[in-house]
């Protein structure tokens, strides 16, 4: 990286947390299925995984007989979970390591977390891997449908041009935000969605591996 060679337009790279930089698709498919049956919901099968990785979250809610009710306390249960648990959880490999060389590398650039999960969550995994520092916001949507109000709020706080963010997740309903916003999406496939969904809402950039960013976010700065 060429730190000499910068942008004078600020610009905003953001991450989904689960599945993209947390390897918590496990944990919470764990958690998910301790408390389902609490809700009268259907348990996750191991043979299943693969299938879900494709669902919206809807059709996943549809298929597992959760509905508005149980989803909301499900979600509940399974975030307070993983923070009593939050020193179990791993970054994906090399991504925190990325994240901290763009960071030096770009300084102007701001970074941030956008998540549906909870900041004290994400807070405590970044102190426990010492990378707090590389992080200008750690934002949570408190909802799955809402990071859209975010990106909105973002964009006023920042002055930002919608076009200079660039959205880093694996998951399709983030996609279909980032196109909603006007913001640049970055598809990811080794977390909680898979390469055939992501790539049916056609994200402008897809990557298959943490070190594949480096090239795609040098280029968006």
């Amino acid at each position: 990286m060429d730190s000499s060679e910068k942008s004078s337009v600020r610009k905003m790279l953001l991450f989904d947390f689960d599945g993209t930089i947390a390897d918590s698709f496990l944990m919470v498919i764990e958690e998910y299925n301790r408390f389902a049956p609490w809700f009268f919901a259907r348990p996750i099968p191991e043979d299943s995984f693969e299938e879900i990785r494709s669902l919206s979250i809807q059709d996943l809610a549809v298929r597992q007989h959760v509905n508005l009710v149980s989803g909301f306390f499900l979600f509940g249960i399974i975030q307070l979970q993983m923070y009593r648990r939050v020193k179990e959880l791993h970054p994906y490999k090399n991504i925190l390591l990325i994240i901290q060389l763009i960071h030096v590398a770009y300084p102007d650039l701001i970074i941030g977390i956008l998540s549906s999960n909870n900041t004290l969550v994400i807070d405590e995994f970044l102190d426990a891997n010492h990378a707090k520092h590389s992080f200008s916001e750690v934002l949570s949507s408190n909802g799955v449908f809402n990071k859209n109000k975010i990106v909105g709020q973002l964009i006023k706080k920042y002055a930002l041009i919608p076009a200079n963010i660039l959205y880093v997740t694996d998951e399709k309903r983030d996609v279909i935000m980032a196109k909603k916003c006007e913001i640049k999406s970055l598809g990811v496939t080794w977390g909680y969605g898979s390469k055939s969904s992501l790539m049916e809402y056609s994200p402008d950039y897809l990557v298959e591996s943490p070190d594949s960013m480096i090239e795609i976010i040098e280029a968006f700065v």
